[in-house]
């Protein structure tokens, strides 16, 4: 499927189809419809397996509507959400506090405090794991001089 724009030129887009019985059918397609992707674009897209995209539908990860054929359609919002996701992923957030989040983000703005207290949490969870691997950086850089120094005098004598 190929991704549809809408024109930015116009209000509307106006997508016209001829029925067998002839007759004009006129569609109105608001200009903010979101681009749309079947499962293997939004792959290639996020660089995340088909299997995982319907992993992470099936944990009630990402919403992905269907077409009138069931074919999963996904959109910018999709991507959006799923960029996010990943980073709160690469911080190591668990899927169950991920879970947790968006169920609050459903809920809306009476849970603010709530996701902003996870959010916190997990920076700070980042941030004592970034130094606890400076940490190990620091000695690999220690280890690598003292192999160096090594050679380098090795290579004297």
């Amino acid at each position: 499927m190929t991704a549809l724009k809408p024109s930015p030129a116009s209000l509307f887009l106006f997508d016209l189809e001829s029925t067998l019985s002839g007759k004009l059918i006129v569609r109105i397609l608001e200009e903010e419809f979101p681009l749309a992707y079947k499962i293997h674009e939004f792959s290639k897209m996020t660089g995340l397996t088909p299997y995982t995209l319907r992993f992470y539908e099936k944990e009630g990860l990402i919403t992905v509507k269907r077409d009138q054929n069931n074919i999963r359609i996904y959109d910018d919002r999709n991507k959006e959400w799923i960029d996010f996701f990943m980073h709160l992923k690469k911080t190591g957030m668990t899927i169950e506090n991920i879970k947790q989040y968006l169920v609050w983000w459903y809920e809306g703005d009476s849970t603010n405090q709530n996701r902003l207290d996870l959010l916190k949490k997990q920076k700070a969870i980042a941030l004592k794991e970034m130094e606890q691997i400076q940490e190990g950086i620091d000695m690999l850089d220690h280890k690598i001089e003292v192999y160096k120094t090594r050679i380098e005098n090795s290579q004297k004598n």
